[in-house]
């Protein structure tokens, strides 16, 4: 049932389906918008090809500890987010396909070591920088 709400959520949040002070002016700034929404486009990567690996990858540490811990029970991060990836429906894939690329740097809001990309349908998905790299932070039911 918790993957089911996971796959739920990832598909609403990317398609609408059912640390440091930076100045995003500058060049840092610059650099990190395009950094986060590199992890935005792999976000979209991992749902349409049902890679756990990829998603786990690029979740913040915390995140990958709740998909570790889904349903009581202590499975890897890419053996349970492959699991959840694989019930996207091919609408849902679709949904998500059609959102790629539409994302610019206008749609990323960065806030010190935090950050969000407005996705097309309106959500915001959130991204948190952890060792120096921008991580997704998608709240894991």
């Amino acid at each position: 049932m918790n993957r089911l709400v996971l796959v739920l959520s990832l598909c609403a949040v990317v398609a609408g389906c059912g640390g440091e002070s930076v100045d995003p002016k500058g060049t840092e700034g610059a650099e990190n918008e395009e950094a986060v929404l590199k992890v935005y486009a792999n976000f979209q990567e991992a749902i349409l090809f049902a890679d756990g690996e990829l998603l786990c990858d690029i979740l913040a540490n915390d995140r990958v500890q709740d998909v570790e811990r889904q349903d009581d029970v202590s499975v890897d991060c890419a053996t349970a987010a492959s699991l959840g990836l694989g019930s996207f429906t091919d609408e849902e894939r679709e949904a998500v396909r059609s959102a790629q690329g539409k994302s610019d740097t206008n749609d990323v809001e960065i806030d010190g070591g935090n950050a969000g990309v407005t996705t097309p349908s309106g959500n915001e998905v959130q991204f948190v920088k952890e060792g120096g790299n921008w991580k997704l932070d998608l709240p894991i039911p």
